[in-house]
């Protein structure tokens, strides 16, 4: 499989693991959905979500779909040594501005 990208074609992998591409069991892929789904029960439950935690799980449901339809996630970013998806970035870079943004609210100036 491949994807054309701005007239280059890149290569499209089915990957069965999770967090770069290690821990490939079906084990592994039920303990990934559990989290997925307990992050969002909780989320929803004790508050309502804004912009970063929206695009967290979204990008986190996104990755949980292609696990469900394709058998793993299509990963077509080639990074370096990695290759992952959009949806890798959206769940890494969120993460990173939800925990920089919730340090910098609750400080006392």
């Amino acid at each position: 499989m491949s994807k054309v990208i701005a007239g280059k074609v890149v290569p499209i992998v089915v990957n069965c693991g999770f967090s770069f591409s290690l821990f490939c069991t079906p084990i592994a892929a039920l303990v990934n959905t559990l989290v997925v789904i307990v992050i969002l029960l909780i989320l929803l439950r004790y508050r309502s979500l804004g912009a970063l935690e929206g695009i967290f799980i979204g990008s986190g449901l996104s990755n949980l779909m292609d696990r469900i339809i394709f058998g793993g996630v299509r990963d077509w970013i080639a990074f370096g040594g990695l290759l992952n998806n959009l949806a890798d970035w959206a769940v890494v870079l969120s993460g990173i501005a939800f925990f920089v943004v919730q340090s910098l609210h609750g400080r006392k100036d």
